[in-house]
């Protein structure tokens, strides 16, 4: 049952948060106007007693706390200089005089002055003290040579203006000095208010009274708000023995030219000074009465009614308003299904009250939702979305529930499951589902769906692990090419293995870490010589963890956290300095080629970047030779050729890698800024079953027609070399030669060249 309490709770609001309070207020507006018109009266006078004795009792407390008031003024003073002298020394520390005007205006202080290491007052709010020094036997100077930090002082008059300050110091750690200070006529001011008819006059003014009297024992008015201060009140028993007995007493006074009600309340003072003060006398006028009560009961029905009338409205109100926060906390604004935070309160919930039936949850994605987005308009993609949860309520039985987790993400979660395969027959039937087209505004639209499934038992004890296991699963897809995946530990543990490679290459190339991160050199020959003319520089990791690394694997993980220019630019570092090491060793005509992938090419200040680094090393940079794939051309030819153009007016050389398996043709290729054209090496391993119907030789004539370098990549075999070398083909790379080495061996390489 708790279970079902908790879900209704977020399907729908408790009426009866609502429902009893408009039940007692009712009742108490009945109840209310009922005794309003016949205790009116009584209440106008009980109201007026209340009204003297806090008046009476505020008094009694601003007179004896007087004493306490200015210590805790001064305090409160020597408080906001601390603060202040504080602030200004914070401040950026380029001083000025309009600055200092500046901050004691913000500060509302009327003194700020910064002395120098010497004493001297070099900058000041108030620019007629400029030039003062500190002189010894000053206060100043007993506080440098206090040793103290900071201090603020009591009340003392200024040596320069003779004007009575409160000042604030604080020392610097430079040697120089800030004073703040605030005028004595300001703390002064403060003080005055708690002056006995000052207090009088204020309580007169914030209360409807005509006068207000302080008394003494004897019932003399020693203070009065009237101006009566010998006036003697009419001798009255009563009032003295209530007084006497620390009680309020009260009457109307018809010798009064006011005929007033007055209310006399006993005051009770610690302060010695005032120890002859007894009483407090309030006087209200009767003239008004009657017409106040008549007044007062009609407005105060009227007012009832008002503030019955606007309770439900507010109420009404609230209601409606938390109905739409809690539509909008709880359900997906533009599907209407529950959202993210419904789920996980749903879930949790669930967790906690199970049988030992298993759960299911489905993680469904979108994946092609962005593609519509730019192709027909954000607009259109929004009625897309609105129109998915109706093909997905065909799946929503009974025990299952349908969630918009995110923007592109649905989620179904099944609460009675048979087992996995009841959640890959769900699954698969989904995905068959999205098969058939959604029309939209007459538009057909083919979704692409994702799932990911997570089959929920006892081992998970929270709403987050399930949904992150989903999201494992459901990325898994994109890597293997596949609709449907059921997450297992082993997607949790590539996962853990990709943020730990991820990690590692951050810190190697924050550290420079070449153990960690390095290159490996694959020389490429010279067809007719058989000479090294370059190098290939591949970039290496050895893991300290897992130990060596494919490339294949930690590029593809750089790319996917956004480290990618981050981890080229280092291994261009590396060749670049190699490079350098081969022109000190006399190897002045290598060319070291460096991979580049897309991400690096397109940054905008890649150029300006690659321009710096050659300064930086002292390369020549007819020595370096940029590798891009063809995939990076797509849609970006003409910025890829600006780039191309800059580079090659540096002097450096363009290499076109892997052609022939994706985007680039024989059309296309005399409009690539490139020297360098690579074939790949799945057409040089096509050379081992035939060499019939093959374009090898077309592709390098063709090539050698544009005025291209032409290097094959992959040689194994010597027939393979030997068929190249026929066709003419420039250079040649593969393990024939050699495979990719370190840098010591490659040195090697060339040594052996020269023997």
């Amino acid at each position: 049952m708790k279970h079902k309490r908790k879900t209704n709770k977020l399907e729908t609001m408790d009426l009866r948060i609502y429902i009893i309070p408009l039940l007692l207020i009712s009742g108490i507006f009945i109840v209310s106007g009922f005794f309003l018109l016949s205790g009116i009266r009584n209440h106008f006078y009980d109201q007026r007693r209340e009204e003297a004795v806090k008046l009476a009792r505020s008094y009694a407390q601003s007179i004896s706390r007087f004493s306490e008031a200015e210590e805790l003024i001064d305090d409160l003073l020597s408080e906001k200089i601390s603060l202040s002298t504080q602030s200004v020394a914070l401040y950026d520390r380029r001083y000025s005089n309009e600055k200092l005007k500046d901050l004691a205006s913000r500060l509302k202080v009327d003194e700020i002055d910064y002395y120098d290491q010497s004493g001297y007052l070099r900058y000041s709010n108030l620019e007629n003290l400029i030039g003062w020094e500190i002189y010894e036997g000053h206060p100043i100077d007993y506080f440098l040579k206090s040793g103290k930090q900071s201090l603020v002082e009591g009340i003392r008059r200024d040596a320069i203006t003779g004007d009575y300050y409160k000042y604030g110091y604080y020392k610097m750690d430079d040697g120089g000095l800030i004073q703040v200070g605030l005028r004595a006529n300001t703390v002064y001011a403060l003080l005055d208010r708690f002056s006995v008819n000052n207090l009088l006059l204020e309580l007169k003014n914030n209360e409807f009274a005509l006068h207000i009297d302080l008394l003494d024992q004897n019932m003399n008015i020693i203070g009065s708000t009237g101006g009566h201060l010998s006036e003697a009140l009419p001798s009255l028993e009563e009032a003295k023995e209530a007084l006497e007995q620390n009680r309020e007493y009260s009457f109307i006074n018809e010798e009064s030219e006011y005929r007033d009600f007055k209310v006399i309340v006993p005051i009770n003072l610690e302060n010695e000074v005032e120890e002859d003060m007894h009483a407090l006398s309030i006087a209200y006028s009767l003239e008004e009465t009657t017409e106040q009560i008549r007044d007062v009961s009609f407005f105060s029905l009227a007012a009832l009614s008002l503030i019955y009338g606007s309770i439900l409205y507010s109420m009404r109100a609230t209601y409606n308003k938390n109905e739409s926060l809690r539509s909008a906390a709880y359900y997906h604004e533009l599907t209407g299904l529950p959202n993210k935070l419904y789920l996980e309160n749903f879930m949790e919930s669930d967790l906690e009250n199970r049988n030992q039936r298993s759960r299911g949850l489905i993680l469904l994605r979108i994946s092609n939702l962005n593609s519509i987005n730019l192709t027909y308009g954000y607009h259109f993609g929004d009625q897309v979305l609105m129109a998915i949860p109706e093909k997905l309520r065909e799946f929503e039985a009974s025990g299952t529930k349908l969630f918009h987790f995110t923007a592109d993400q649905f989620l179904i979660y099944k609460e009675k499951l048979e087992g996995e395969i009841d959640l890959r027959v769900l699954s698969e039937n989904i995905t068959a589902s999205f098969e058939r087209p959604f029309s939209v505004d007459g538009i057909d639209i083919y979704l692409s769906v994702k799932i990911g499934m997570v089959l929920v038992d006892e081992s998970y004890d929270n709403a987050n692990s399930i949904v992150k296991d989903a999201s494992v699963a459901l990325e898994q897809t994109f890597k293997e090419e596949t609709d449907v995946i059921l997450y297992d530990e082993k997607m949790y543990q590539s996962l853990q293995r990709e943020d730990i490679l991820v990690k590692e290459m951050r810190r190697a190339i924050e550290e420079k870490d070449e153990d960690v991160l390095f290159l490996e050199y694959q020389p490429i020959i010279d067809t007719r010589t058989k000479k090294i003319i370059a190098f290939e520089a591949l970039g290496r990791m050895n893991a300290s963890l897992f130990g060596r690394v494919s490339p294949l694997e930690f590029i593809e993980a750089a790319e996917k956290n956004l480290i990618m220019v981050e981890l080229g630019g280092y291994f261009m570092d590396l060749a670049m300095r190699f490079i350098k090491d081969l022109e000190n060793s006399g190897y002045i005509d290598l060319r070291i080629h460096v991979n580049v992938s897309g991400i690096q090419l397109l940054q905008s200040r890649f150029n300006q970047e690659i321009r710096e680094k050659i300064e930086q090393s002292g390369i020549r940079p007819s020595q370096l030779e940029i590798e891009i794939t063809e995939s990076v051309l797509i849609d970006n030819l003409d910025m890829i050729n600006k780039k191309f153009r800059e580079l090659r007016n540096m002097g450096v050389k363009i290499s076109l890698d892997d052609f022939g398996t994706g985007y680039s043709s024989f059309v296309r290729l005399h409009e690539l800024l490139i020297d360098t054209l690579k074939i790949d090496r799945q057409f040089i391993q096509k050379l081992e079953n035939s060499n019939r119907d093959l374009i090898i030789g077309d592709i390098i004539k063709m090539a050698h027609r544009y005025g291209l370098h032409v290097v094959a990549e992959g040689i194994e075999e010597e027939m393979q070399r030997e068929f190249l070398l026929q066709h003419q083909c420039d250079s040649l790379q593969g393990f024939l030669f050699s495979p990719a080495v370190c840098r010591e061996k490659a040195f090697l390489l060339l040594e052996n060249e020269k023997r």
